[in-house]
């Protein structure tokens, strides 16, 4: 059945190229492997098309965020205070901007700064590259289109409308 067949491929996508992440992740011996994962997993939900700008919109706020999270950690010394303020911060600039669906992986940064109290530059290119590494699995394994799957149901319904035409 091509619905299932569908599912089940889907399925292996995301698992294994959420894996794929937090393996590559731990190569490069960064902080939190698991996020580079996690990452991966929220932009494989999307659709290819969708992908890109998801990707773009991630990057745009992945840069508030940091920069914000500087700030506010710096000026507030209670850290779970900051984090609600930025927290509150950062779904309402991603709802101003129309790109909720970043609000996860914010979150995920946020989260980071919270427990960590490291404001560093190594800190931030750590949480740099688990989001390149995410969004690049993801990317890629978004582009992955399984013709098999596809090619059938397509033949299926050229088969079904030629043989309407012949009546």
């Amino acid at each position: 059945n091509y619905k299932y067949r569908h599912i089940i491929l889907r399925s292996i996508k995301i698992g294994v190229g959420t894996t794929l992440a937090i393996i590559i992740a731990g190569f490069f011996k960064l902080d939190y492997p698991t996020a580079a994962g996690t990452i991966t997993l929220l932009t494989l939900l999307t659709t290819k098309k969708e992908t890109v700008k998801l990707i773009i919109n991630r990057f745009i706020t992945f840069l508030i965020t940091i920069i914000l999270s500087v700030l506010v950690f710096n000026f507030i010394d209670h850290s779970y205070l900051a984090f609600l303020v930025l927290l509150v911060l950062i779904v309402f600039i991603v709802n101003i901007l129309k790109c909720e669906n970043t609000l996860s992986v914010n979150a995920l940064i946020l989260i980071h700064f919270l427990s960590n109290n490291d404001y560093s530059i190594g800190f931030i290119q750590n949480e740099l590259c688990l989001l390149i590494i995410g969004v690049c699995i993801a990317f890629i394994f978004n582009m992955i289109y399984f013709y098999e799957a596809y090619d059938k149901q397509l033949r299926q319904t050229i088969n079904y409308i030629d043989n309407k035409f012949q009546i």
